[in-house]
């Protein structure tokens, strides 16, 4: 329970914050004096638990242990502040996260080089500047433009991410020009990529709207061959190309996202060439205005020599399948959640162990979830 602790008198504070102010409204409250004008409030706060039958074992060599049959933890513990409106905007985002992936180790949200210590306590933080209704320049720490889910738990539909999400970027520090017109928006970013600091990628995102039902975006993330691998990433030169859209009919959402990632040989990279593929496809059903159901179904896999993307081992190809019913009551929602992962062609046929063994001897994982909390 040493992570609960450590976020405690925050996690009360976001909960006695959220409890006076008005459910009806998209934020906690706004804030329409002082020398910033109209200030937004929000966030979420939220726990979380996984069973895991299989579990991967620690790295040979590394002094982190292996993953745990059941984690518990919390997930969310954010506000955001931002300022929506005027010439000039910002935004602020401040708190502890996790991220649980299907198919991989999870950690505590609290634990050096995973969750929190990744992007720090100020995860998200930038400075918009809007000259017009058409264009838009930021420039700070920004959310990453490429995939169909977010970085966090309570912005997605299911509790854990996928597998493709996991070999996207999540956060980059850079300067965003965006330009709207119509049903297109373009966006290109000069970044560090993979949160490398020292090497620069360009990212671009073009998306058409024609109605607010549906959308299809290309987006793509180009870095310097030459970035070394760092704890957000390994590789962190991978250059990454998608194609991702949604589509809303009555009380149906459907979407998708396909990437192929190109890894090439570096050696200032520490990297040999190879490359990758993903595709996942969502669903969700809003059965009234409290329940819900998700689904998501994906596969990925990678080429059989050079450096390892997925982090399953070279010519590993992954299957998951993962089911979210969710329940909401005014801020509070709570759901549970099953997943499936099934890996196959790695060189050793297995990837996880069973707790009472000392070598994995599996190749498919089962995780029982549950997360609770409320957004404000």
């Amino acid at each position: 329970m040493k992570n609960f602790k450590t976020y405690k008198h925050f996690f009360m504070a976001l909960t006695i914050l959220s409890l006076p102010f008005g459910v009806g409204g998209a934020y906690a409250f706004q804030i329409d004096e002082g020398a910033f004008g109209k200030l937004n409030i929000d966030g979420a706060v939220s726990g979380y638990y996984l069973y895991s039958n299989n579990v991967p074992p620690a790295p040979t060599g590394s002094s982190t242990p292996g993953d745990k049959k059941n984690r518990y933890d919390i997930s969310n513990a954010l506000v955001n502040i931002s300022k929506p409106d005027g010439v000039v905007r910002f935004t602020i985002v401040a708190g502890a996260y996790a991220f649980p992936t299907v198919g991989e180790t999870t950690a505590k949200t609290t634990q050096s080089g995973y969750n929190t210590d990744l992007f720090s306590a100020l995860p998200i933080a930038y400075l918009e500047f809007d000259p017009n209704s058409s264009v838009s320049i930021k420039v700070g720490k920004l959310p990453t433009m490429i995939g169909y889910e977010s970085a966090f738990t309570y912005q997605n539909i299911d509790i854990q991410r996928s597998i493709l999400w996991s070999m996207q970027p999540v956060v980059s520090r850079g300067i965003r020009f965006t330009y709207t017109k119509g049903i297109f928006t373009g966006n290109l970013e000069l970044n560090d990529g993979f949160y490398s600091e020292k090497k620069p990628a360009l990212e671009g995102s073009f998306s058409l709207a024609p109605n607010q039902n549906a959308s299809i975006s290309f987006n793509f993330i180009y870095p310097d061959k030459k970035t070394k691998p760092n704890p957000t990433s390994t590789p962190a030169n991978k250059q990454e190309y998608e194609l991702t859209g949604s589509y809303t009919i009555s009380k149906f959402t459907f979407a998708f996202d396909s990437m192929y990632v190109h890894v090439p040989t570096s050696k200032e990279g520490e990297t040999t060439s190879n490359h990758a593929f993903g595709i996942a496809g969502y669903a969700t059903y809003n059965i009234n205005d409290a329940w819900s159901l998700n689904a998501r179904a994906e596969y990925d896999e990678e080429g059989t020599s050079g450096t390892d993307i997925m982090g399953f081992g070279q010519g590993a190809h992954a299957y998951s399948i993962t089911i979210t019913p969710e329940y909401k009551y005014k801020q509070f929602f709570i759901r549970p959640e099953v997943s499936y992962v099934h890996i196959t062609n790695v060189a050793s046929a297995y990837y996880y162990t069973s707790p009472t063994a000392s070598a994995p001897t599996k190749n498919t994982q089962i995780r029982l979830g549950l997360e609770a909390g409320f957004v404000f």
